[in-house]
């Protein structure tokens, strides 16, 4: 839910209406104008830069600042 528009959650397909590229796309208004292959490339590259931004911040959170030191740790 945190992708989806907060004007668009309390939806019947909340999911549908995230934004998936710069132009503002949406599952959503791509099942209404757009083939099934630019809606796949569309939500892949979506996907792509999504789980890349996740792996970026989880990695920022294991940073030795954000790290805490372990009880058994020799530091």
């Amino acid at each position: 839910m945190l992708f989806v528009p907060k004007s668009r959650r309390r939806t019947p397909i909340p999911c549908r209406h995230i934004p998936l590229n710069n132009e503002g796309s949406t599952l959503d208004s791509m099942y209404r104008l757009d083939s099934s292959q630019e809606i796949e490339a569309t939500l892949r590259q979506w996907l792509i830069k999504t789980i890349a931004k996740v792996e970026t911040l989880e990695d920022a959170d294991k940073t030795p600042a954000n790290v805490q030191d372990e009880p058994n740790s020799k530091a």
